[in-house]
């Protein structure tokens, strides 16, 4: 349970910037665009890697590369090679945080079925296609 006055504080934030906030839950609640942050977590990437990694046709990619950067959460550092940035990483960092902490997934892990489906969603995420 939250107390009133972090609860406040929340609210407030919220207010503030709460629409930076959605673009950036939107960029991050596509598995395209997760699964490129989660491959830029290792190492810079080049638009032909990352096109190979994920199967989509170049203005396909293009379009969701244009999501990631223009929410922060990677640039394109050289001419057609892209990195994640500090943002990305934290976000990243604090999303998987978040989820191990929480009671949803420590309920789903008590079970065979939820333990095999986590290190199923983990090893989609860092398999290379």
């Amino acid at each position: 349970m939250i107390d009133n006055e972090t609860l406040e504080e929340l609210n407030n934030d919220l207010g503030i910037w709460f629409e930076e906030i959605l673009s950036i839950a939107k960029a991050l609640g596509n598995q395209t665009r997760l699964r490129v942050l989660f491959l830029l977590l290792q190492n810079k990437q080049s638009f032909q890697a990352l096109m190979n990694f994920t199967n989509l046709k170049k203005t396909a990619l293009s379009n969701h590369l244009s999501h990631l950067v223009n929410n922060g959460l990677i640039i394109r550092s050289d001419h057609g090679v892209y990195e994640i940035t500090s943002d990305g990483s934290l976000f990243i960092q604090a999303m998987i945080s978040s989820y191990k902490q929480s009671d949803h997934q420590k309920a789903q892990l008590k079970t065979p079925k939820g333990l095999k489906m986590s290190n199923m969603f983990i090893q989609s995420f860092l398999k290379k296609k």
